[in-house]
């Protein structure tokens, strides 16, 4: 069972959910407290969170990744109206069951972590249903990261990486198939940014990724590289080409959330519930107090 506090940040939340097990084996035998059993809503607090987390990781494979967990090293994300939606119905059965739960009964840490992962849920579910970036970002459908989450740490031996590497690369054309079919009258400055940044992808799969693996010499193996990286490289210029002469002439769409948006996800997301006007002069009080040191460290930098 998890049994963790994660007062820090939501991010530490997922960090710390998924291999309980492990960081406790690490521990001293003398140093670990006596507990008492876990009461029957403690029990189903903790199945819930670490049920759901599971949940979240398989259909986000790169944050999965990310977070050191590597049992979904060799998926890409498939980002279909249809798994969007089949996760929304998730979030909300969570939440669900969640409202079930006694909160008074559960410890201290419990209530903590019942709070950091009921906003989470809200925030999560509020941004793939009524945000909808996967309609509005064609740069949401790339998978720079995702590759980069093989690549840029020693998890596992350079050869299993590069086999995971592989795998996602393969699944390049799928992923953006879905872009095309999802995404709708973006905002036109994050249409030709996803461009571009989506281009510099060719570049990297012929450069960043070799050199990331020099001790790997299996020629068979590098072979299935190349092939699978011609296939993300072909995908990936078709789908560059897409963003420019389809979607970029009728991207009339905007990034600003509005106010009613951007206050939930200030909620939601950072447990934030000032008013918009008090953010602002927070906010402007602490740019001028900036400006001003930052023009004394010039000053002292490079008089004049």
């Amino acid at each position: 069972m998890i049994r963790r506090s994660f007062v820090s940040s939501l991010a530490a939340l997922l960090l710390l959910l998924i291999a309980p097990q492990a960081a406790r084996a690490a521990e001293p035998a003398a140093a670990k407290p006596a507990k008492g059993k876990p009461g029957a809503e403690q029990v189903r607090f903790e199945r819930l969170l670490e049920r759901s987390t599971r949940e979240r990781f398989a259909a986000n494979p790169s944050l999965a990744t990310y977070l050191g967990v590597h049992d979904f090293d060799t998926q890409l994300e498939n980002t279909s109206k249809a798994s969007v939606e089949a996760q929304a119905a998730a979030m909300r059965r969570a939440l669900d069951e969640l409202g079930t739960i006694d909160k008074a009964k559960l410890d201290a840490d419990g209530r903590i972590d019942y709070d950091l992962f009921a906003s989470d849920l809200k925030g999560r579910l509020f941004r793939a249903t009524e945000v909808k970036e996967w309609e509005k970002d064609p740069g949401a459908y790339g998978y720079g990261w995702s590759i980069d989450n093989l690549i840029a740490r020693n998890f596992a031996p350079p050869k299993t990486r590069l086999r995971a590497v592989i795998a996602r690369l393969r699944q390049v054309p799928r992923q953006f198939d879905n872009g095309r079919a999802n995404v709708k009258n973006p905002a036109e400055l994050l249409a030709r940014f996803s461009a571009e940044d989506l281009e510099g992808l060719v570049a990297y799969l012929d450069n960043d990724v070799p050199h990331a693996f020099p001790t790997v010499k299996d020629k068979a193996l590098w072979k299935e590289y190349d092939a699978a990286k011609l296939e993300a490289q072909k995908a990936t210029r078709a789908y560059v080409k897409w963003i420019r002469e389809d979607l970029l002439p009728n991207a009339h769409g905007t990034y600003v959330l509005g106010e009613d948006a951007f206050r939930k996800r200030l909620l939601y997301e950072e447990m934030i519930d000032l008013p918009i006007d008090s953010l602002l002069s927070i906010g402007m009080r602490e740019l001028y107090r900036l400006e001003a040191r930052y023009e004394d460290a010039a000053a002292r930098v490079a008089p004049g």
